[in-house]
């Protein structure tokens, strides 16, 4: 399934203001301010946010909701073509509940993150132990931030079949399974070779001043 978005949909989402014009296929831009700051100079609502190309990694956009200066709940990457590269949740700053990867907009991952909690030194909470089947105490210092913590899958991005999925437990990795019928590329880089399907809609694209974007 191709789940290549325009950065402008993806703002539209964030927003829930959709609005399509009167027999029309135009998405008009959301009236909701962008990139502000509380009265205590911290980050707050939406913000839209470009990352330069740096250490050989291409330049992106993300953007998602702050709370007090905090990551909050779902954030969206792009890439420079305006294809989708991720969706992730956030919690308190930190990665937490279900994200998705893509490539060129195509769906590659569903993975599942912990996040700690970054306001003390440690966190605990209890896992099974694989071997015992027995609840088990674990103290995880809290500046790892997040963990992979249950179910992940990866799919073939040309069928969009399942071609393996794994399960961890606070980073572990205890589970573990392949489809040889979906086998994944050697190399991911092959996949920007090849030709995307177009975009059926079109899209009103408002300017840098409109958009009001923050490094």
């Amino acid at each position: 399934m191709n789940c290549k978005f325009s950065l402008i949909i993806g703002v539209l989402l964030l927003c829930c203001r959709m609005a399509y014009g009167q027999g029309s296929d135009t998405l008009a831009m959301p009236k909701e301010p962008i990139n502000t700051f509380d009265e205590n100079g911290r980050k707050t609502g939406l913000w839209l946010i470009s990352h330069e190309a740096k250490m050989g990694e291409p330049a992106f956009y993300e953007f998602g909701h702050y709370d007090i200066g905090r990551k909050t709940g779902l954030w969206y990457k792009v890439d420079a073509e305006e294809s989708l590269l991720a969706i992730e949740h956030f919690n308190n700053d930190v990665l937490n509940g279900e994200v998705r990867y893509f490539d060129h907009g195509l769906l590659l991952c569903i993975g599942h993150y912990r996040g700690l909690n970054t306001d003390k030194l440690y966190d605990t909470f209890l896992v099974v132990d694989p071997v015992t089947d027995t609840l088990v105490q674990r103290v995880i210092p809290s500046d790892h931030g997040s963990l992979k913590h249950g179910e992940w899958k990866y799919y073939n991005e040309e069928t969009g079949k399942l071609a393996k999925e794994e399960e961890y437990q606070i980073d572990e990795l205890v589970y573990s399974k392949e489809f040889p019928s979906a086998k994944i590329k050697d190399n991911p880089d092959e996949a920007l070779n090849e030709e995307k399907p177009k975009r059926k809609l079109r899209f009103k694209k408002p300017s840098l001043k409109e958009l009001s974007i923050y490094k």
